[in-house]
């Protein structure tokens, strides 16, 4: 009977040679990790190399491929996690060839680049990551989120999936969020609705809140999870066609004073009509308990609802009504459309 083989989880690299690698990964040349380990010959060095290779079973010792290989299958810990950066398209597309084992040559063959112009793209890219060798190019591509498993990382890969030039690139923005850094794009040319998967309802709010207001992100809905603990998506951009939307429905009136005085500037973030579900004006929440009911949240002094969960110090509130009142007169309604801002509004209809 033929032995199994061994995964990496449950053989483990050697103490010495996890250290060789750590050492590669971080940018040190032959020498200073021979001199920090105490062998002998930095040649020792690119045996223990070939060693590492032959135990992942890649066909040749290309180091950038084996931190990479390393970090991908848990042989050295990930590295820490900074903020992300997001690459030129042809940046990024050398950093993957150096992860995938390439050499660099071959990459500028395929690009039709002369090697002066590789070799160009190749200091540019390292400055640019901060790195001071190809190995260390990896680590730090892993650490800002360029590779790695990270949604970010994700986020980056599908962008470029469409094309080098993806549309609007330049209005790609990096959303921060407390499970981490996501990036969104435009919604225009062939990408009618864009959208993001975030962990919670309260991580969808917050996503909401940082792209509102911004050109081609509006309008902004979000849709709850079929199933508890799914991803709540947030979405921007024009509504689907009436056969894949289905049933059209009358779309949330805005309160009285934003829609008799709303600015031709002000963008609309109300969800699509077709988005919205079916509900009674006068029906107020399950959550309202008062022996008065609070008005409903599709009432026009939903504002007057009592709150339940006041939050002064993240600048926002829950009303009885399931409305989510933020200190910008924002609104959330519980159908995930937004009321925009009216601060500025109800100061004027004042005066």
């Amino acid at each position: 009977m033929r032995a199994r083989m061994l995964t990496l989880a449950e053989a483990p690299l050697p103490h010495l040679e996890r250290q060789v690698l750590e050492l590669i990964a971080e940018g040190h040349e032959d020498p200073e990790v021979a001199a920090q380990l105490g062998l002998k010959n930095p040649a020792l060095v690119r045996y223990r190399l070939a060693r590492i290779a032959c135990r992942f079973r890649l066909d040749a010792v290309v180091r950038p491929q084996l931190v990479d290989y390393a970090y991908t299958h848990g042989a050295l810990p990930t590295p820490v996690v900074l903020q992300p950066l997001v690459l030129e398209a042809n940046a990024y597309d050398l950093v993957r060839t150096l992860a995938a084992g390439e050499p660099v040559n071959a990459y500028a063959r395929r690009l039709g680049l002369k090697p002066y112009q590789a070799d160009y793209l190749l200091k540019a890219t390292r400055a640019r990551l901060g790195a001071t060798s190809r190995p260390s190019m990896i680590r730090r591509a892993w650490q800002r989120q360029v590779l790695g498993p990270t949604p970010f990382a994700a986020d980056l890969g599908r962008m470029y999936d469409e094309g080098p030039q993806p549309p609007g690139a330049g209005r790609w923005v990096i959303v921060p969020l407390l499970s981490g850094y996501r990036l969104a794009g435009p919604a225009d040319g062939l990408q009618r609705t864009r959208h993001l998967d975030v962990p919670d309802q309260e991580a969808a709010d917050a996503a909401a809140r940082f792209l509102s207001g911004r050109a081609g992100f509006a309008p902004l809905w979000t849709t709850k999870p079929p199933r508890p603990g799914d991803p709540v998506r947030v979405s921007w951009g024009r509504s689907l066609p009436a056969v894949l939307a289905g049933p059209r429905v009358a779309p949330v009136r805005p309160p009285r004073h934003a829609a008799a005085s709303a600015s031709p500037s002000m963008p609309d973030r109300r969800a699509p009509a077709s988005l919205l579900p079916r509900s009674s004006p006068a029906r107020t929440s399950p959550m309202c308990e008062h022996p008065t009911p609070c008005p409903s949240a599709n009432s026009p002094d939903r504002e007057a609802a009592k709150p339940v969960a006041p939050h002064p110090e993240q600048g926002w509130t829950l009303l009885c009504n399931g409305v989510l009142l933020f200190e910008d007169t924002g609104e959330l309604l519980p159908d995930g459309s937004i009321i925009a801002p009216h601060r500025g509004l109800i100061a004027a209809v004042a005066a």
